[in-house]
Order: C-alpha cells, then structure tokens, then sequence
C-alpha cells in the first residue's frame, strides 16, 4: 500500500494519528534521550504524553521544557502519588487523542521512523496489535540482542512463543480501551499477564520486522529487571502466570498453559535463589498443564521429572547458625552475620552458639584442647540434629542463596582427597546421617585418632553413603548432597575468605584438576578463583580456564599424579593424598 493509501484510510480523523505515551518514575537520567527521540518523529501528526508518576527526581524539569519547546507536540500528566507502571500506561491511554497507541518506556529510546512505518503497517492490514522487534542493550557490559516476534502471524504462535512487552507493540486504541480490565493489571511483570490475553482477544495480530526501532536499555539500576530479589517480585512473577490464564480466551487456553509452563521452568533454571519457590510454582503448573509435558525438548522434560520428585515441602527449616565461639578472632561479627543472613532468600533465623549457653561440661574429651572453631562447630552440630538448619562459616562470604538444599536431607562441601570443606554444611531435624557423625564425635573412643569434626564428617559420609569425596558432586543415599568444590572457590591468601558462588558458575571444572594432590592444590585452586572472576565478568567466557587448565595438564608433574591417582587402591590414595 502507498503511502497516499494508508494517508487515506485517514483522511476521515483528525490528527493527531498517533499516540506515544512516557510513563515516568526516576529516569532522570535517561529521559531527555527518550524524549527527544519520541518528539523528533518523522510522522507529523503524532503527539506525546508524558504522565509523571510522582517521579521524586528532577525528571519534571526535564518534562517542563520539553512542553515548553513543543506546547504542540507534547503533554504532561502529573500524579499526586505513585501509582505504579500499569496506571500511569493506564492515565497516557485515556488522554490519548490518536486512534493508535505506542508505550515507550521513559529509560528506552526509538529510532525516528518507527512511528511512521509501524502506523502504516497497522492501519493498511487493519491489525489491533502490531509487534515489532526490540534491540536489548545491557547496561554493565554493552551486549547486545534482539528480540524479534514470530515470524509466524498466528495467535498460537504469539501466544506461545511470542514477547510479552508493552513496549514491543503498537495497539489500536479503541482495542486497548475495550480490555483495559486485563490490559492494566496494577503488579509487577503486568505485561507477562496482560500480552497473551489480549492477544487472544484480538480480531487481527502481525508484526513488522524489517528494522530494530526500539532500544531497551536493560538491567538498568533501578529498574524492576535490576531490582534485588524480593517477596513481592517473586509473588508477582508467579501470579502472572496465573492471571493469564484465567483471561486467555477458552480457545487459546491450551497455547497460554505451554506458554506458562515454560516461562516456570526458566524461572526454576534461571534463579537458583528462588529455587524452592520456583519448585513448588513448576508443581502447580504441571498440575494445570500436564499434557503439555511431551511438547517439550528432553531438557525440559528431565527438569520437570526432577521437580515432580522434589517433596511438597522443604526438609531443612532456614534457620543459619553462626559460631560464637570465635567472636574474638573475628573483626567484624556484624559482618558474619550479614554474609549469613544471605544464605536464604528472605531473612532467615539466625542464631549464634556460644559459650553461653552451651553446657561446656559435656564437651567430648578429646575436643577439650583443639581450637574454639572445633568447640563451635560440636554445639552447631548438636542443634542441627535437634531443630534442622546450616552453619555458615565466619570465612565465607556467600553470593548465592542455599534454597536449592532445602529440598536434601542432608548437603557438604566436597573438598576432594577425601575430605569435607568446613564452610557450610546443613540437614533436616533428626537426619540420620547427621545424627551419625555426631555419635561418632561423642564416643569415648574410636580405632582413629579424631583430628577434627571435618574427620568424623568424611569417615561416616564414606562408611555410609559411599562417596568419593574427590570434590565432584555427588548425590548419595539418605538425601545426601555432596557440593563440588568447583562451586566454592577457596582464597589462597588465608586473610581472605572463601567465595561460596552461585551454582551455575564453575561448571566447568575437570575431574583431572580435583584429583591433584596437596602440592599441587595451591596453583589449582589460584587458576580457579581467576577463572570464576573472569566467568563473573562474562559468563560467556570460559577461555580463561582452558587455557590455565591445559598449562596444569602439560606439566609432566601433573600426568604422573594422575596415574599415581587412579591406579593405586583406594585406601593408600586417601592416605598418601592427606
């Protein structure tokens, strides 16, 4: 269609023929770009409303000059409080004087033929929605990727692999009022309640793709993408999922269910800080959509079999205890306490074991002359099998939360050589295995001499459960979980703290770099902390690690280890390796 022929389609309205509406909330920063490419659009008959959510920046002055510059072209609407996102899309809608409507968010900016191309498209197929692709541009690192819509124009297809972004689409008006019930949904990831819905209700959707027009800037701080974790994010996240479903239209409901089920899954993938609640949100889409299972790739049906495995509930309560019994050798308790507090999601119970109000009179004999750590962690243990919890260590500075444990009856750190880390470990009330290696620590005597707590962990782990403790993760009898130490990554400079990392770093650990023996440890362990800083930089990059992991597996030292390793017995390698 000409230009002349959509113009004409037109000609009975009017302008202006496009609405581009700003909500604002503390982009200062950002809105003066945004602005300036919403104003200079090459389509003249457009118009800007800019609604002002209370914003507690300077983000009015920039908007005043704006409508000062372009009394015309662009219009402020202010609230008297904060209303949130879905409001403020809500107010620029029904101020909106255009039969066609285009959300741009006030920290994004639009190329200036976007409003032309996209108002020619939707009005010569006579669409209600009009998707159109979004260059993502993170802030921290500059990557970037476009997200484009389906290639396919069916609702089906939109609904089940499409976008769901306000920003990503322009609407018709009159559609857009019509369901504004389903459309404004005041909670957060409205657009993930609100798109499929609506595409269900609408007569006609299509997409435009020949250019990147939106630039969304992501992650921005501040912005809900960036925001910490918290209740209400999770909440909100989930529910929308809900939501949507309950406003699909009957006919699409089958295409929503797919859709909601993979979007739970990347969660359950995606956040392993939310691990629990993703389990429990996964378990109840399964229920709604169990059919669905087969649609999907053989990765998605493992995670799904894994989490219909996982209980109903959680086995180890979230409650983290710290050893007092070093409170002199520590500079910073409040600091302990603070790294602690982060072990779980949502402040978890935490309680200090002292001497205080500990029956120092039933210390075992042999515990008598080792250190205050080696006290501590007896009373720490004894609680653990009383009320269920995990210790976190006074040297461990944790950046990950320990929700994907809660489900195990029992975890540790695999240190390999056949030993156990110190820097966390936790299990359910009354575990048996922890009630094992308490009894072993109690008992007058033992064939052994008991150097520490660590011993009596890795002899019972071995006795019992049969692991390795070669510092691969392993998963044994009794809902034991055992960490690899790729997972922790040990300073070499003993002033610093351990690094217990998110799990999904790491991963690339080899199993010829954790069978090293003592003298070797030192440089394997230094390779793996500067390759999981490069990692945390980029996670695309393992580079790094290769290249440090082929410089210790050149070495000549290195290839006898490892054949000393794997064709000695199992008991002189545990004994020559300690």
């Amino acid at each position: 269609m000409s230009q002349s022929d959509w113009r004409q389609q037109l000609s009975e309205i009017n302008p202006p023929y496009l609405s581009i509406v700003v909500p604002v909330y503390n982009t200062e920063q950002y809105l003066r770009s945004c602005l300036i490419s919403v104003v200079f659009q090459t389509l003249p008959e457009t118009e800007v409303i800019v609604v002002n959510d209370a914003s507690p920046d300077n983000s009015q002055v920039i908007i005043d000059e704006f409508v000062q510059k372009f009394p015309d072209r662009v219009r402020c609407i202010v609230h008297d409080h904060n209303q949130g996102l879905a409001y403020a899309r809500r107010s620029g809608l029904n101020a909106a004087n255009a039969p066609y409507v285009l959300f741009v968010d006030s920290d994004d900016f639009i190329s200036g033929q976007l409003g032309e191309d996209l108002l020619k498209d939707i009005v010569s197929r006579e669409l209600d929605i009009d998707f159109f692709p979004i260059l993502r541009c993170w802030i921290e690192n500059g990557k970037k990727e476009v997200l484009k819509p389906p290639q396919k124009e069916d609702k089906e297809t939109f609904i089940r692999d499409g976008y769901a972004a306000f920003c990503g689409a322009i609407f018709r008006k009159e559609f857009l009022l019509q369901q504004s019930e389903i459309a404004f949904i005041p909670m957060l990831y409205e657009d993930a309640a609100a798109m499929p819905a609506l595409i269900s209700r609408a007569k006609r959707v299509g997409s435009y793709t020949p250019k990147n027009y939106y630039f969304y800037r992501y992650e921005r701080q501040g912005s809900i993408c960036s925001q910490q974790i918290s209740n209400k994010k999770i909440h909100d996240s989930f529910q929308a999922n809900f939501i949507g479903i309950k406003n699909v239209c009957q006919t699409w409901k089958s295409s929503y269910e797919y859709r909601m089920l993979k979007r739970a899954c990347a969660i359950y993938r995606n956040e392993p800080s939310v691990h629990d609640y993703a389990v429990f949100h996964v378990k109840e889409a399964l229920r709604l959509c169990e059919y669905h299972k087969e649609d999907f790739s053989p990765v998605y049906q493992k995670n799904f079999e894994t989490i219909q495995r996982r209980p109903d509930h959680i086995l180890i309560p979230k409650i983290v205890y710290l050893n007092g019994f070093m409170r002199d050798q520590i500079v910073n308790f409040s600091r302990y306490q603070a790294e602690a507090e982060k072990a779980y999601l949502f402040a978890p119970e935490i309680k200090t074991i002292d001497a205080n109000i500990c029956d120092m009179n039933n210390l075992p004999v042999w515990l008598s002359d080792h250190s205050e750590e080696e006290k501590g962690l007896y009373f720490i243990l004894k609680e653990i099998v009383t009320n269920g919890g995990m210790y976190i260590a006074p040297t461990v500075r944790v950046t990950t939360s320990f929700n994907r444990e809660a489900f195990r009856s029992a975890f540790f750190v695999s240190g390999g050589s056949a030993s156990v880390l110190m820097c966390a470990f936790g299990g359910e009330k009354d575990s048996f295995l922890l009630s094992q290696i308490l009894k072993m620590v109690e008992a007058p005597s033992v064939r052994w001499k008991r150097n520490s707590i660590a011993d009596c962990i890795a002899h019972v782990l071995i006795a019992e459960c049969g692991v390795h403790l070669d510092g691969r993760e392993e998963f044994a009898h009794y809902g034991l979980h055992m960490i690899a130490f790729s997972d922790v990554v040990r300073s070499i400079n003993p002033k610093q703290s351990y690094s217990i990392l998110d799990y999904s770093n790491l991963k690339y650990s080899h199993e010829e770099v954790i069978s090293l023996p003592f003298w070797m440890n030192e440089f394997a362990w230094e390779c793996a902390q500067k390759a999981a800083s490069v990692q945390r930089k980029n996670a695309a990059s393992n580079s790094y690690a290769e290249q440090e992991l082929k410089k210790i597996k050149s070495t000549r030292l290195f290839k006898i280890a490892k054949k000393i390793y794997y064709f000695i017995p199992r008991r002189l390698r545990i004994w020559l390796w300690k």
